[in-house]
């Protein structure tokens, strides 16, 4: 297995341009220059782990709250759908539906519909500056892993679930090919990282999580009516414009990767209706242009009446501090999403 989630090369993080420098620190960590399958240029890598690909773009550097930031995006596409060309029925709801069952579920990507492109892909993204560099990059490369394990795990099932759907003509996986090599005929060892890494590693759940927990209080200054119950802390947004909440749990348990850190955030829409479809629009709208201060982590969903956006971070690459950058996170998403009307 390649030194995934070793340290950081080709670079400090005291560049200007952090972006170069987490690419290089990522492909040393899925295979390496030398890796047959990995396409890199300047600002981008090109993963072949098998049927499909992973890509990773690192955008040009902007300055954003007195920082020189680089936004980092990873897309694995999964699915092409093919639409009725006739009849009344719409798939976008349904499709939505489908999806949200699966993001309550998420860990750092977030599965998301594209009607302009008809995919479905799987994405998560981060702003990455000198300050959050040395931890943000291993993030990333995570979410990279596990798109590569996740996508092969989902795909035969969800196309076929696809294919059902009103309005959808046809659910087809989207094959890689190599610019050079063509297609791959077997995957990465990194597409089993979820048995050979996450589940390991998170059978215990992390040592220091009151420690998270007396942290995340330090950080409450736009939080009100602060609650700790065990291991897990509640609080409500303030000054959001909606009814929001957010709750931090060190040691939650993943039923499919073991123990880790999670980040649920809880708004109340003006309107219950279609919250599917919303779920989809809000991880279509923060994947594709991001919201300043946020990081692009976990995937929005549904739960009753709510909108729900939630982060799973494995215990593999759980880190002290973590905590309250997701709650930071969780209270500029909610104020966001408020500006924008999109809730």
């Amino acid at each position: 297995m390649a030194d995934f989630l070793g340290g950081l090369d080709g670079g400090t993080a005291a560049q200007r341009d952090v972006g170069p420098v987490a690419l290089d620190s990522i492909v040393r960590g899925i295979g390496g220059e030398q890796d047959r399958w990995i396409v890199r240029s300047a600002r981008a890598i090109r993963w072949q782990h098998g049927e499909h690909a992973t890509t990773i773009v690192a955008h040009p550097a902007i300055v954003q709250t007195g920082l020189i930031v680089c936004r980092v995006e990873i897309e694995t596409r999964l699915i092409e759908l093919e639409y009725a060309r006739s009849g009344d029925a719409c798939p976008d709801q349904r499709t939505a539906e489908i999806l949200a069952r699966g993001n309550e579920l998420c860990t750092i990507d977030a599965a998301v519909h594209d009607r302009a492109t008809g995919t479905i892909a799987l994405r998560s993204s981060m702003h990455l500056h000198a300050s959050n560099l040395d931890w943000g990059w291993r993030l990333l490369q995570s979410s990279a892993g596990l798109q590569a394990t996740l996508g092969y795990r989902v795909v035969p099932s969800l196309a076929e679930e696809l294919r059902r759907i009103a309005g959808v003509a046809g659910a087809q996986p989207i094959l890689a090919e190599h610019p050079t090599r063509g297609c791959r005929s077997d995957r990465d060892e990194l597409t089993a990282l979820d048995t050979r890494l996450f589940i390991p590693l998170g059978s215990q759940a992390a040592e220091y999580a009151a420690e998270e927990l007396d942290g995340c209080r330090q950080v409450f200054g736009c939080f009100e009516g602060v609650v700790r119950r065990g291991h897990c802390l509640r609080a409500t947004i303030a000054r959001c414009g909606k009814k929001a909440s957010v709750r931090i749990l060190p040691r939650e348990r993943h039923p499919a990767l073991g123990y880790g850190l999670a980040c649920e955030l809880s708004i109340d829409p003006a309107s219950p209706a279609a919250l599917a479809k919303r779920a989809n629009d809000l991880n279509l709208r923060e994947q594709s242009r991001g919201f300043a201060g946020v990081q692009g982590l976990g995937a929005w969903s549904f739960d009753g009446k709510s909108l729900v956006h939630r982060a799973f971070i494995p215990r593999a690459v759980q880190m002290p501090g973590l905590a309250q950058n997701l709650l930071l996170a969780a209270a500029a998403r909610a104020q966001r999403v408020a500006e924008e009307g999109l809730v």
